[in-house]
């Protein structure tokens, strides 16, 4: 259905495959909610969620981002500033990046080699110039070893 500006249909696949299926759906905050029936079997590959197979690895997974836990914006909806907070379980090469809903990328927060520990990234909504940005929705990818995870954050000022 349709809340707070984002349009979300529920999927049925089985993504981490357990052959158990599950329910996905995404939520108005950003946040991908998955519920597992623990119940069910089904044949491998019998419940499809195509729109998920766009690793690098092709794999559908939902976890797949290896060595990344986290990787949310609190608050997904800000005036003044928000935090971008994630974990790296390894040392890797990470990237955050910003774009703007049509895919420019406006700000480069990190692009460089980090040690494994918690991150708690501020962003006051400027782009690389320091420039303000206008009220909107923007994307925030995490690039960890070439595998990204991305969630959505709204500038309201």
């Amino acid at each position: 259905g349709w809340r707070d500006g984002v349009y979300s249909t529920p999927a049925l696949g089985d993504i981490d495959g357990d052959r158990k299926s599950e329910m996905i759906m995404s939520s108005s905050d950003g946040y991908l909610h998955v519920w597992e029936n623990i119940n069910s079997s089904i044949p491998p590959y019998s419940l499809e969620w195509p729109q998920f197979h766009h690793d690098y690895q092709r794999t559908g997974l939902y976890g797949w981002v290896g060595g990344l836990s986290g990787g949310d914006a609190n608050p997904g909806e800000f005036s003044t500033a928000t935090t971008l907070s994630f974990t790296l379980e390894d040392t890797s090469h990470t990237q955050v990046k910003i774009y703007d809903v049509q895919g420019n990328k406006v700000k480069t927060l990190v692009d460089q080699i980090l040690a494994p520990r918690d991150y708690n990234l501020i962003w006051h909504g400027k782009d690389d110039n320091y420039t303000l940005l206008p009220n909107g929705v923007y994307l925030v990818e995490f690039n960890v070893n070439n595998q990204s995870k991305t969630v959505w954050v709204k500038i309201n000022r």
